[in-house]
């Protein structure tokens, strides 16, 4: 986990100075570009995380204060930002690439991934459901059962 975590970092780290580079690039040349970097720029414009949770080492230190436990807090919410705005900014620069064809294939697939985890989250939704509703009539009878046997 601490490995995925460090991996993330160097990539967010690598991919914003990739940005940051291809900004100037853009800036110097006054081109479209110049134009995609601003419009990218402001839709990476970092949200709050309102589910953010503190993560191992940090959930073994003792005596975090408040102010230290919210600051904590807010830098990894800050953090997972800035890995959504690269992430987009990373899939906006490579659909760029792609000819229309290859563009369709992959939002295609995109579509059919959306579509499988959705039925993926109804059967489980049906299965809860269901396993909820075999426990109440199990504790129906079992009730029923018992009153019968006070009578």
């Amino acid at each position: 986990m601490k490995r995925l975590h460090v991996v993330l970092v160097v990539l967010a780290m690598g991919l914003a100075m990739g940005i940051a580079t291809q900004q100037a690039g853009a800036e110097a040349s006054g081109s479209k570009e110049k134009v995609k970097a601003e419009h990218v720029e402001k839709k990476a414009k970092p949200k709050k995380y309102k589910k953010t949770r503190l993560w191992f080492p940090f959930t073994k230190v003792e005596n975090l204060t408040e102010e230290q436990h919210a600051k904590i807090k807010e830098i990894h919410s800050e953090t997972l930002a800035k890995i959504k705005a690269l992430k987009e900014a990373e899939h906006a620069e490579v659909m760029a690439l792609l000819t229309a064809e290859q563009k369709q294939q992959a939002e295609a697939a995109v579509v059919a991934k959306k579509a499988e985890y959705e039925a993926k989250k109804a059967k489980r939704k049906a299965e809860r459901e269901a396993k909820k509703k075999a426990k109440a009539e199990a504790a129906a009878k079992k009730k029923a059962a018992s009153k019968s046997k006070e009578e």
